[in-house]
């Protein structure tokens, strides 16, 4: 998360420092923009909440995590007044940053004759780069925007699992636990706005949409190991995979900067 938050101050700098959309009479001052995203997301992380690290633990309700927040980026390009791409990054986190962040289970096994609280903890995060087509049409000093497009979804899970098997007898140290199993799928988002002029080179929108994210499989490798991948399994007891489904809604607010490009930036030797 902090390298996150470093990466998003350098964006603003660099944000803050794009010079100011100058245009000419046949052209307009949005053709050329980037944008910062700040939101929340509700995930479809059913199976990943529903996870048990052993038969006992499936009576026990487990701590859930279906909220999460986003941050992002993207460049902006309008070949017209009406119609341009977004073409972009957004950090996906489950839970709330700062907050624990996990989805967890506590049982104590107690048909195995234990005396002593196992759990199993599992994290999630992901990212998405997308490409959206944009339809925008003016009402004024606000503006309307829809748009849809592919999206190339990543998810990561961690998970540490800590069974007292028996009475008297000390846990392994983190049995069926791995760290950064990841994955990856293609699939789509769409949005819709309302952005607000600020002023005549900035804007501000609130943004609402959906994202269908669906990470089938999800792999990772032991450090002793590292040229063998393993699936993470639904269950100790289960033959399906697990998935990491990040679809769902969202809504977020957007700070878009206009900017016009140094003259002859396509030919040097026009400057």
């Amino acid at each position: 998360m902090l390298k996150t938050v470093r990466a998003l101050a350098i964006v603003i700098a660099v944000f803050l420092a794009l010079p100011l959309a100058g245009y000419a009479a046949d052209d307009y001052a949005k053709k050329y923009g980037v944008e910062l995203t700040l939101g929340g997301s509700y995930y479809n992380l059913a199976d990943v909440n529903d996870f048990v690290a052993d038969q006992d633990f499936a009576a026990v309700d487990p701590d859930k995590i279906h909220m999460g927040t986003q941050i992002g980026v993207s460049l902006l390009y309008r070949p017209k007044a009406h119609f341009g791409w977004q073409v972009g990054y957004s950090k996906l986190f489950a839970g709330v940053p700062g907050s624990e962040q996990k989805f967890s289970h506590e049982a104590i096994l107690t048909s195995k004759g234990a005396s002593r609280v196992s759990t199993a903890e599992q994290r999630v995060s992901g990212s998405e780069t997308f490409a959206i087509a944009m339809l925008y049409t003016y009402t004024g000093p606000v503006e309307l925007s829809v748009g849809a497009g592919p999206a190339l979804y990543s998810a990561t899970l961690d998970r540490t699992v800590v069974l007292y098997q028996s009475a008297g007898i000390n846990a392994p140290a983190n049995p069926s636990g791995f760290s950064d199993a990841s994955g990856w799928s293609l699939g789509l988002i769409a949005k819709a706005g309302l952005e607000l002029d600020l002023t005549p080179y900035t804007g501000l929108a609130l943004e609402v949409g959906g994202r269908l994210a669906k990470v089938a499989k999800v792999k990772y490798t032991f450090p002793d190991t590292p040229d063998t991948e393993k699936i993470v399994m639904m269950n100790s007891y289960s033959n399906s995979s697990l998935p990491v489904d990040l679809s769902g809604g969202f809504a977020r607010l957007t700070l878009r900067k206009y900017f016009n490009p140094a003259s002859g930036w396509r030919d040097p030797r026009k400057d």
